[in-house]
């Protein structure tokens, strides 16, 4: 399994570099990016050939900037933040057994948050 991590880890540059050479031969239309389902998502994408090998990977962003506007208590805003990597393994196509399929789901969070501040179980508590 680490032999199998480790030879999609190293796919990754690769694809990138073909990626980068389909922006550079016109194969990419960058005047399409508002109707893409996410930004490497289009045809012959680094994305689309990691699908075809059988490792999905989908990466999402969601910032917060949050605090209380009236109210009892601080009026400070703070900044925060998650980030998401969804990874799936088709055992199939990376040459193992039909039906196996592995997902992983990693979620890191950064700065501060104001829900169940102050041991509240339902609204935002006071700062």
């Amino acid at each position: 399994m680490r032999r199998l991590v480790f030879g999609a880890l190293m796919a990754i540059p690769c694809l990138l570099l073909i990626g980068r050479q389909a922006l550079c031969d016109g194969v990419i239309d960058l005047d399409s990016l508002g109707t893409r389902p996410s930004l490497f998502d289009y045809p012959d994408s680094p994305k689309d050939a990691l699908r075809s090998l059988g490792v999905g990977a989908e990466f999402w962003v969601t910032q917060f900037y949050q605090g209380m506007p009236v109210g009892i208590g601080g009026h400070t805003w703070v900044y925060g933040g998650k980030g998401d990597a969804f990874v799936t393994f088709d055992g199939e196509k990376l040459g193992l057994w039909p039906g196996l399929s592995v997902s992983v789901h990693q979620e890191g969070v950064w700065g501060e948050n104001l829900n169940f501040t102050g041991g509240t179980a339902l609204w935002p508590g006071r700062r």
